[in-house]
């Protein structure tokens, strides 16, 4: 625990040559004691005096620090798969470190191209768009899961009309994430005893070894991006925890906001239009 962080795993043969991968991510994080890169401990802590949800990308900056293992991530992932009907999905999933403690985290999906501005320390570079998604997720009760909640990004106050997905309105006093309150179109679950690693090193500290994950320590969802709707492309996956339950306060981000890797030329996740039947 907290030396060089694993190396990420490939696509296997069987994945790249899968024509309903739309594109796939995985991403080791930093944790609070690593040597490796970046000086010294979680290059990816947000800093700046309590950043939150919702706020310009723009405004994000991070540092190496240390947080509670409660509140890391290790390992996380996410692919765009196209369903037989056509339209995509978005899956993804985490390992925390451990299970004893309430842990909040966040999975941001974002249609603006988003980059880091230096590989240690530095901030970001990115817009919020319509339609950019939030899955929120929170564990309490000393680790078990509590639920999850689905939020979208909307430039014009409540109840709208809203522009066109994708349309670019950074945070300057209206634009905001609405809560979906009904959201059939997603799910979540946790694993309810220790299970093996998929294949890859994994840093769970209850177990204490590479190859397992505690229960309530695995998470995986999806999204079905028709149920929404949405009509847009996803570009940049953004994952972080939070120090609480309530949406704002944030703690950690992943290493830098990936695109999904692309697993053929097609590299974005995307759901177009479909032409209404004329009455």
């Amino acid at each position: 625990m907290g030396s060089n962080p694993p190396t990420a795993p490939t696509l296997t043969p069987a994945a790249a040559a899968d024509p309903t991968i739309i594109s796939a991510t995985f991403i080791v994080d930093p944790i609070s004691g690593d040597t490796a890169g970046c000086g010294g401990d979680d290059p990816t802590t947000l800093s700046g005096g309590g950043p939150k949800n919702g706020d310009a990308i723009n405004s994000y900056t991070v540092s190496a620090g240390t947080v509670p293992a409660k509140t890391e991530l290790s390992n996380i992932y996410a692919v765009a798969h196209t369903k037989a009907d056509g339209h995509p999905e978005l899956y993804f999933g985490a390992e925390r470190l451990v299970n004893n403690g309430d842990s909040h985290m966040d999975f941001e999906f974002l249609q603006s191209t988003t980059t880091r501005t230096a590989a240690c320390g530095g901030g970001f570079i990115g817009n919020r768009s319509e339609g950019d998604l939030l899955v929120a997720v929170d564990f309490t009760n000393g680790g078990a899961l509590a639920g999850f909640s689905v939020w979208q990004w909307h430039c014009a106050a409540e109840p709208g009309p809203q522009p066109a997905d994708g349309t670019v309105c950074n945070p300057t006093g209206v634009p905001h994430y609405e809560q979906n309150l009904t959201p059939a179109f997603a799910a979540l679950t946790v694993n309810a005893a220790t299970i093996a690693c998929g294949g890859w090193v994994c840093r769970d500290e209850v177990t204490g070894n590479a190859t397992q994950v505690a229960a309530n320590d695995f998470l995986e969802g999806g999204v079905d991006l028709e149920g929404i709707p949405f009509t847009g492309c996803f570009r940049s996956f953004l994952p972080h925890t939070r120090t609480a339950q309530s949406l704002p306060l944030l703690a950690t981000v992943s290493p830098s906001p990936r695109p999904p890797a692309p697993a053929r030329p097609r590299a974005a996740a995307c759901r177009r239009a479909r032409p209404r039947p004329t009455p």
